[in-house]
């Protein structure tokens, strides 16, 4: 058991497959703690994939919570590469779902977003540029999607608001009141 900035008792369990691991969301027992969706109870962490399939398809498939790789090549690197294709395609899939709906969020700033683009980045989650370039961390994709909602709305704040002041602040609270949850969530879970 933890204690979170706002006093609440939680727990972080593992469970799930051998090929793919499921970090279970943070479940409070005071239950100020955001109660995850259906949507968010598991959050994939890849460990390893479960199967792979010498087949002349190339593709990879979550079937019951298993990755099913299919290659006519089982080499690993191969394999690897695979997965990779399809995380950055999921993530970009779902990313985008989420930039669209925050964007509905900053009518009344009218901010002008240049493109969505998708990077690893060692120590970041996001980041913005002046020109209106959000860019994400693949890895974001294996948090709920309140995480990465927070993470696109602290971006396109930045949008309005490029420095972390009272004023930034303010405007993220206000697009999200619930912000610094998911931002602990992230942290401690995920780093």
């Amino acid at each position: 058991m933890a204690t979170d900035p706002f006093g609440n008792e939680y727990r972080i369990g593992l469970s799930g497959h051998i090929g793919i691991g499921f970090q279970d969301v943070v479940h409070s027992r005071s239950g100020q703690f955001p109660s995850p969706t259906i949507e968010e109870q598991r959050v994939p962490v890849i460990t390893r994939f479960q199967q792979v399939v010498k087949d002349n398809d190339r593709s990879v498939k979550l079937k019951g919570g298993r990755l099913l790789v299919s290659t006519p090549d089982t080499n690993n690197s191969k394999v690897k590469a695979l997965m990779a294709s399809w995380f950055y395609n999921h993530a970009k899939h779902k990313f985008q779902s989420i930039l669209d709906e925050a964007l509905l969020k900053f009518k009344k700033e009218n901010i002008v977003l240049e493109r969505m683009d998708i990077k690893r980045m060692k120590n970041r989650w996001g980041s913005c540029t002046n020109k209106g370039v959000v860019t994400l961390n693949p890895e974001l994709i294996k948090a709920p999607s309140k995480c990465i909602e927070y993470v696109i709305l602290h971006e396109l704040c930045h949008l309005s608001v490029p420095n972390h002041n009272k004023e930034f602040y303010a405007l993220l609270e206000n697009k999200m009141p619930n912000w610094k949850k998911w931002k602990y969530y992230l942290d401690r879970t995920l780093k």
